[in-house]
């Protein structure tokens, strides 16, 4: 059985990031390479490079023999305060993925819970998600319940 070590990515992870992200994107919307020129690559990097800097992107990951196997997202920004959020720091889970040789070790859990630590750590008041409906028990798991308010969305 393969080791798995839980960390903070940084910036010297972002080729593995940028895979990761393709390899989820692949999975969520039934794409094809196609769908994943270059362009795409680079501008899913330049993200990351930036959002994990400025501290607005927070991935946990797990890795397995020198790759990383698993992340997690946590886009992190800010609106005026409410009751439900004092500071209004909010933190939005994106990105949650596992390889599928991976999958059911537990990874997503810890990944979760690390992801967690660190927004509290950082003053977040609120985290929020949307998830596929085969992985709403990892998120029970750590604490996640369904909100009262429907999540509405608008194409632009």
């Amino acid at each position: 059985m393969k080791s798995h070590w839980c960390r903070l990515a940084t910036t010297a992870d972002l080729d593995e990031l940028v895979r990761l992200r393709v390899l989820m994107q692949k999975e969520v919307n039934a794409a094809t390479d196609d769908a994943f020129d270059p362009a795409y690559r680079d501008d899913v990097r330049k993200y990351f490079a930036r959002a994990i800097l400025d501290g607005t992107y927070v991935s946990a990951v797990a890795e397995a023999e020198g790759r990383l196997v698993a992340a997690t997202g946590l886009v992190i920004f800010e609106k005026p305060p409410s009751l439900r959020g004092r500071n209004g720091r909010i933190g939005y889970f994106t990105n949650v993925f596992t390889e599928t040789g991976s999958r059911g070790l537990g990874l997503a859990t810890k990944l979760m819970e690390l992801s967690i630590a660190e927004a509290k750590r950082r003053g977040v008041d609120n985290l929020q998600l949307g998830s596929q409906p085969g992985a709403v028990g990892v998120y029970e798991r750590v604490g996640f319940r369904p909100t009262r308010l429907p999540q509405l969305e608008l194409k632009l």
